[in-house]
């Protein structure tokens, strides 16, 4: 077999050129980043450890954290994300977004209820 070098000479397999090339290779290899890799340093800050955390749990963290408050309605806890929703969808659509908007919050309550009960 022969292998081609960086420098574009073609050589056999055996020859010197070509294991010290490969070996260069590797160095220089292991000391690059991975390509098309993402690293975030602080996974640590919402939700810690190996968990996942969407970008729903984030947004409503951030958003307690400006002041935003969480309110009850009833036996329910809004959280502020889900009161800005219904706010942008009042703006957007009038009283038919906000009476979407509660509908969806209720089917969400509602499908977090019966969860807990298969669990």
């Amino acid at each position: 077999m022969v292998r081609i070098l960086a420098n574009g000479d073609i050589v056999q397999d055996d020859d010197p050129r070509a294991r010290s090339s490969t070996g260069r290779q590797r160095d220089t290899q292991s000391n690059r980043p991975r390509q098309g890799y993402v690293q975030h340093e602080d996974h640590n800050q919402y939700g810690g450890g190996g968990q996942q955390v969407s970008i729903i749990d984030v947004g409503n963290q951030k958003l307690l954290d400006a002041g935003f408050p969480r309110w009850n309605l009833g036996p329910y806890v809004v959280e502020p994300i889900a009161t800005v929703g219904m706010l942008l969808a009042m703006m957007f659509f009038g009283l038919q977004g906000l009476l979407f908007a509660g509908l969806l919050f209720f089917a969400v309550k509602w499908s977090q209820q019966t969860q807990g009960r298969r669990q």
